[in-house]
């Protein structure tokens, strides 16, 4: 055998693996293993779905109550910001009074993030933002990005769109147990 045949024979193995691997048995007979090993290395993993893992805190959301978290905890996922009980945010408040004058709205907005924070799914919540170019969409979600650490993820719109033939990729496993995901406007077609 030469040594072109080699490596055409290392590049058709290495192309049937990546074939393989996206098929749907496969990614999901991954994912049992994976969550088995999960469930081994971390029991407790963000169980709590009250609990907000801060980069100095592990907070109650519903009472505001603050401790030291422990590794029996099981986080996972944490914001990258320090809880701070008395941080005042003026630049904040300016933005949303100036993007979103009606207060009922930023009350609503701020429930929304507040429940985001949460790792409940009892409301089945889908929050879509909606308005005119330069209006305060991008930094909203960015600024809650940035808050939501590694709770949140960022994905594509095609991650949710019909694929062909009921073709299935892995672009949604990395959303598991994510309590934000954002995704940007579809592409005109």
């Amino acid at each position: 055998m030469e040594l072109k045949d080699l490596e055409r024979d290392k590049w058709v193995k290495e192309a049937k693996w990546a074939n393989d691997s996206q098929n749907i048995y496969h990614i999901n007979a991954t994912q049992e293993v994976m969550e088995r090993l999960s469930e081994f290395a971390f029991p407790n993993k963000n169980k709590n779905p009250h609990i907000f893992a801060t980069a100095n805190a592990a907070i109650d959301l519903r009472t505001g109550e603050a401790h030291i978290p422990t590794r029996e905890e099981g986080f996972i996922f944490q914001s990258g910001i320090s809880y701070d009980p008395d941080a005042k945010c003026p630049t904040w408040e300016r933005y949303l009074a100036s993007s979103q004058p009606n207060q009922d709205t930023r009350d609503y907005l701020g429930h929304s993030a507040g429940y985001t924070m949460t790792g409940l799914t009892k409301a089945q919540a889908f929050f879509y933002l909606l308005g005119v170019p330069m209006s305060g969409k991008s930094t909203f979600m960015y600024a809650l990005g940035e808050l939501m650490g590694t709770y949140g993820a960022h994905a594509n719109f095609s991650t949710f769109e019909e694929k062909y033939n009921n073709g299935t990729t892995n672009d949604n496993a990395r959303l598991r147990d994510k309590r934000l995901v954002i995704v940007g406007e579809p592409s005109k077609r």
